[in-house]
């Protein structure tokens, strides 16, 4: 169809067109929109302004940036008759935090060396929120989960970059976990039967069959084959996603099946190099009631399941599935778990030696249970009352999640948790001190509990409980004790410690002080590592960065075993700009460039390239800043504009000097002549006034230029980024985030912006919004009758003057 192609690619419907523009679609939740470069600036809607600064996203349709996301949205809604909409979100429901902390466990997978080779291309921060969001929002659902990490492999591979098989390790790798309370998980409907199973909420349609109420909270959703209106014999089938397991697993799972007829059945089958394998069946009546199943699968290699659900004799055989879930391990011969005070924990979990190296220690196996199974150690009965502190020795080492240790105080009925900690700790044993204030008899309950794998052991040791509060304790050379350990400490190969990213909750402990990081266990300046420059940021020996304002180039050098940073001159090429990025750093970014000139009779070309030739005499505002982020400075351009004859000889040192200390005499004059005929009267530019980075700088007639009231020489930097300099017959203001501004000393000008600075600014150079016929915006955001209304607009009278 002419230039556009729409086909499909992989499970996306892609549509391509020759003007620039692409859609991929995967028909469920997953839009990519790609546009060229034709397009910068140019754009707006939800998915923003492609301006390259983020501080210009929230563009209504009405032209005004908003910083609330509700109202963004809000904004570009369409009206649809059937789909009713709310003005404001919902706010999300507080998390659970241990739901929350098993979404930073999950999501955080994202950070890691399988996800890297695509972290330059497509920022991995956002995708890790969301994924945030949803597990929370989902309750967990592993489903969303492995959802939300494909999101950030499909916007990979748009990128061009291929991240092989990254489902191992991560939830993706077997996604059949499914309560079906948020949706069917990616199971579905096979065509290879008689009809579907569906989605049920209560009881199901035919009485004296089937649950009435799911299994998982009594009020949610199960699924279930519906036997009226389909025939004995017939059979409804669900596919399970890809699986790719390692090692024995054990598939747990509910079903229902209650109801008078013979020959209802349920099945499920393990679908394996195309060939499907009976592995579990059940048939008749079971009892009115959930029964739980498990099955182990031992498979290598991918595969899916099918539930295969048959009607029996008569209607009476609707048969239900819900809460399936796969676990590491077999699922027979499980013993409950204990605490041993033997030495054989798991290969690649646990700890081999007692603390402080010989005797014994208490530990949970992780090797025989099950993902969340807990191990509690009852201390004897304690009278002491007033404050004690509980100190004891703890080992958490190994690969698995959620697994930890929790300590509880126990006053007769009432339970208080005092301490926890979760997940991998390294392997080394860790002191632990804990204050208890306990007012009358009480227990010490220590908990351990089992992770993901079976690389879980958690082990403690030398539990002693005194009187009197917990001593701070000691810490070594160049370090301190913090209530708050960060999970990732600065190290020589990671100065700052922000490489993992997951925020755990830190643990108490010894750190470094200010300018040390860790190296071989002990705290050594940073410059044995690397440098830190005089901003206190710190760099790795090899790395290059931009100084501040991009006026510097420097590198972080290793010389005689210590770092020492060498700097030189730089600047940004032409085509590019300086910008303080979010992460602080100063950086040069392409950018397109548009142009404002004034010249001649007077003659006005705008940023948009619209033509008009207002005449007016007197100060005029030609370029003015508004709603501006943080990032980007201000910008303040006045023209003054004389007629010929009014001409003055401002280069003696007296009247420089009266003209730097007030400008209001002239401008006062021209104020309460507005009532005058000036359609008789030509006035031509011949002066400039700018402000930008705290100063104030005038270009006059032949050439004068004035610094914040003074007369000066060019060429001259008062400011990093700022430059005034001389060349030929004209004098020039150059700044680093891309404006320039150039005089003759005479009539003629030009004032040069960068796109980052698009519909942020008024005056008679326009409005600067890449369309011509708006640019005769009045200050007041009105369009203007005709150029002479426009241009008296932006006359600077008394009360504009200040700012």
């Amino acid at each position: 169809m002419g230039g556009v192609k729409v086909f499909l690619m992989g499970s996306y419907v892609q549509v391509d067109t020759d003007f620039g523009l692409q859609l991929l679609f995967d028909g469920d939740h997953r839009l990519f929109v790609q546009i060229d470069e034709r397009y910068r600036g140019q754009m707006c809607g939800l998915c923003g302004t492609y301006s390259y600064s983020q501080f210009d996203d929230f563009l209504t349709p009405d032209g005004e940036i908003v910083s609330s996301a509700d109202v963004f949205g809000n904004s570009w809604r369409v009206k649809d008759d059937e789909w009713q909409c709310s003005d404001s979100a919902p706010a999300p429901a507080p998390c659970d935090p241990q739901l929350e902390n098993e979404g930073y466990q999950e999501c955080g997978v994202l950070y890691e060396d399988i996800f890297k080779a695509c972290h330059e291309f497509v920022p991995v921060q956002l995708y890790v929120k969301s994924c945030m969001y949803d597990h929370c929002a989902t309750q967990g659902n592993s489903r969303q989960l492995c959802t939300s990490l494909e999101s950030y492999v499909a916007a990979c591979e748009l990128a061009g970059v291929q991240l092989g098989e990254w489902r191992e390790n991560t939830v993706c790798a077997c996604p059949l976990d499914c309560s079906f309370d948020s949706g069917k998980c990616g199971w579905e409907q096979m065509l290879t039967d008689s009809f579907d199973w569906l989605r049920q909420q209560g009881p199901t349609l035919t009485e004296l069959t089937g649950p009435s109420h799911d299994h998982t909270t009594g009020s949610g959703s199960y699924m279930y084959i519906e036997a009226d209106g389909v025939y004995q014999g017939d059979s409804a089938r669900m596919l399970s996603p890809h699986c790719q397991l390692t090692g024995p697993h054990c598939l747990r799972f509910w079903y229902h099946m209650y109801g008078s007829a013979n020959a209802m059945a349920l099945t499920m089958y393990q679908l394996h190099d195309s060939k499907a394998t009976k592995v579990w069946s059940k048939t008749n009546n079971q009892g009115n009631a959930w029964k739980k199943a498990e099955l182990d699968i031992a498979v290598s290699g991918p595969f899916q399941l099918i539930i295969e659900g048959k009607r029996g004799s008569d209607q009476r055989s609707d048969v239900a599935i819900d809460d399936l879930s796969i676990h590491y391990g077999m699922c027979s011969g499980s013993p409950p778990m204990g605490l041993v005070t033997t030495v054989a924990p798991s290969a690649g979990g646990g700890q081999d030696m007692p603390h402080p190296g010989t005797g014994h220690y208490m530990y949970i196996e992780g090797d025989g249970v099950y993902n969340g199974d807990t191990a509690r150690l009852l201390s004897s009965e304690c009278s002491d009352s007033g404050p004690q502190c509980l100190q004891f020795w703890y080992h958490i080492y190994g690969t698995a999640d959620t697994m930890g240790l929790t300590v509880y105080l126990q006053e007769g009925r009432v339970t208080q948790r005092l301490w926890s900690r979760r997940n991998d700790r390294g392997d080394a044993w860790h002191l632990a001190q804990v204050d208890v204030n306990a007012s009358g008899a009480f227990h010490i309950i220590f908990e351990g509990r089992r992770g993901t794998t079976v690389l879980s052991d958690v082990a403690l040791d030398d539990v002693t409980l005194y009187r009197g509060t917990c001593a701070v304790p000691s810490c070594p050379a160049n370090s301190h004790h913090t209530e708050c350990k960060p999970r990732c400490e600065p190290t020589c190969d990671d100065l700052d410690g922000d490489r993992c990213l997951i925020n755990r909750p830190c643990t108490p402990g010894c750190m470094c002080d200010d300018g040390f990081v860790l190296k071989w266990g002990k705290c050594v300046p940073i410059q044995t590592c690397g440098c830190r420059d005089d901003d206190g940021k710190n760099h790795r020996f090899g790395e290059f960065w931009t100084g501040s304002h991009c006026t510097q180039r420097c590198t972080c050098k290793r010389e005689h075993g210590r770092g020492q940073i060498q700097c030189n001159d730089y600047e940004c090429d032409s085509h590019e700009v300086c910008q303080l990025g979010d992460d602080g750093d100063f950086k040069c970014k392409i950018s397109i460039f548009s142009e404002c000139s004034i010249a001649g009779d007077p003659e006005y070309r705008t940023f948009d390239n619209r033509k008009h030739d207002f005449e007016g005499k007197g100060s005029y505002i030609l370029v003015r800043t508004k709603d501006m982020p943080q990032n980007l400075p201000e910008v303040y351009v006045e023209g003054i504009n004389k007629k010929n004859n009014d001409d003055d000889d401002d280069d003696d040192s007296e009247n420089d000097s009266r003209m730097a200390r007030d400008d209001s005499d002239e401008d006062s004059d021209e104020d309460s002549d507005e009532d005058s005929d000036e359609d008789d009267y030509t006035g031509r530019l011949r002066r400039l006034k700018i402000r930008v980075y705290n100063h104030t700088i005038e270009f006059r007639e032949n050439r004068v230029v004035m610094l914040d009231g003074e007369r000066i020489r060019a060429p001259l930097s008062p400011f990093l980024g700022l430059k005034i300099r001389e060349r030929s017959s004209r004098i020039y203001l150059k700044t680093d985030f891309g404006l320039s501004v150039e005089f003759d000393g005479n009539s003629r000008a030009e004032i040069i912006l960068p796109n980052t600075y698009k519909k942020r600014i008024g005056g008679l150079c326009g409005n600067f919004d890449g369309r011509k016929s708006n640019d005769l915006m009045k200050s007041d955001g009105s369009q203007a009758k005709n150029v002479k209304d426009f241009g008296d607009s932006w006359r600077v009278t008394s009360n504009k003057r200040t700012r």
